[in-house]
């Protein structure tokens, strides 16, 4: 019982940090809202996980599909921020669920979609260089004025860019990135 109670506090307090505006999984507001944020079959954790991908590659190709002249801090930053924090909701549910659901067979598949949910997160936000051209594009010719939050978050988010691609070829990254998805199985363990 106590496990159960920090579970649904974890996940609760991950929640609230979200933006609640415009997001996919709804943002709960009490207990019970929290648990029925889990899938109660195998079918629905298939669901959830499609959506949540499916979800992402919308959100992520709106961004790109922007023309960078029409870019603003909430169409390019805030949606990436929205659609990552959507993410990884889902992929938090999945791990609660691959650790502590009775049932073997739902935890194996919340094991499987959680995996996979990995490879995907690298492939949609962290390796995603069109992406972090996008949030270039906008930081360096966006005449918007913004608030000093936002100008502090636009600035971590292109330098955390900037550092993961010091030094390195588009060879060594693709080959880092290959890497990257061979070892993630290995976390989930």
């Amino acid at each position: 019982m106590l496990i159960q109670r920090f579970i649904i506090l974890f996940l609760l307090s991950c929640t609230t940090l979200c933006a609640v505006t415009e997001t996919q999984v709804p943002h709960p507001s009490s207990v019970m809202e929290v648990v029925n944020l889990f899938p109660k079959s195998c079918d629905e954790i298939e669901q959830l996980c499609s959506d949540t991908i499916t979800h992402a590659e919308t959100r992520i190709n709106n961004i790109l599909a922007t023309h960078s002249s029409d870019r603003t801090f909430e169409n390019t930053i805030l949606e990436y921020d929205h659609a990552r924090d959507d993410f990884i909701i889902v992929e938090n549910i999945l791990d609660i669920l691959k650790m502590t659901h009775p049932n073997s067979l739902m935890r194996q598949k919340a094991s499987e979609k959680y995996t996979l949910l990995l490879s995907c997160n690298a492939d949609l936000f962290s390796n995603n260089t069109k992406l972090k051209d996008a949030f270039k594009e906008y930081a360096s010719h966006s005449n918007e004025i913004v608030n000093t939050e936002r100008k502090k978050f636009l600035s971590e988010l292109v330098s955390e860019n900037k550092k993961s691609e010091t030094g390195k070829s588009a060879r060594k990254k693709a080959k880092l990135s290959k890497y990257s998805k061979r070892l993630e199985p290995l976390y989930v363990q």
